[in-house]
């Protein structure tokens, strides 16, 4: 009985382990606006559409990510994905996943610092992502 029980209680740490493992989001690289150059800017007013990119890197295949779980915004949790496209955005010849938002649906208010980007691969995996913007004409 007593190794039934230890056992058991082995499967349940285990259980308890992979269960946290799941729940802990990778981290993935964004660029909003990819290739302008200087600051991040995001004009909360404006209407039209802000483009971010997850960049392909050594530790994540941004193709991977599932557009249809992406949400952007001043949390993360505030709007889905206009458009998604696959191209290399940042010109180092890998495929990077380009994500079109509407500005206005993005909850981003004068004077917020960053945008960010969470969601899900295709194989479930939580991701996130952020980037330090400033805002403009406000």
């Amino acid at each position: 009985m007593g190794r039934h029980i230890r056992l058991c209680v082995l499967a349940l740490a285990v259980t308890v382990w992979s269960a946290g493992l799941a729940a802990q989001a990778l981290r993935v690289t964004i660029e909003v606006k990819p290739g302008d150059a200087g600051p991040k800017t995001v004009e909360p007013g404006r209407g039209g559409m802000l483009p971010v990119a997850i960049l392909t890197t050594a530790a994540f295949d941004a193709a991977t990510a599932d557009p249809d779980s992406i949400r952007v915004g001043a949390t993360g949790t505030e709007l889905s994905v206009f458009r998604s496209m696959l191209e290399d955005v940042d010109r180092d010849n890998d495929v990077d996943r380009l994500l079109l938002v509407r500005v206005s649906e993005t909850g981003i208010k004068c004077g917020q610092t960053e945008v960010r980007l969470t969601g899900k691969t295709t194989t479930g995996r939580n991701i996130e992502g952020s980037q330090k913007v400033t805002t403009e004409g406000c």
